[in-house]
């Protein structure tokens, strides 16, 4: 599977220190899908916030690194 559209909404992380992803969708596929490519393209241990906030909604949403 193929992903060429991300929105981002930054609003909080200056208002209030947070980046947090809310929402995800997938046009197609399974949405488990969709949150397992995320966390593949993210570092194990990732310093970069977005990294963190795409890990912390994945395990909410039941999908762990692998």
């Amino acid at each position: 599977m193929c992903w060429s559209v991300i929105c981002l909404d930054k609003t909080g992380t200056l208002t209030r220190g947070v980046f947090e992803l809310d929402e995800h969708l997938a046009f197609s596929g399974d949405d488990r899908d969709l949150l397992a490519a995320a966390v593949l393209a993210c570092e194990p241990n990732p310093d970069d916030v977005l990294e963190v906030a795409i890990l912390r909604h994945a395990r909410a949403h039941g999908v762990d690194g692998g």
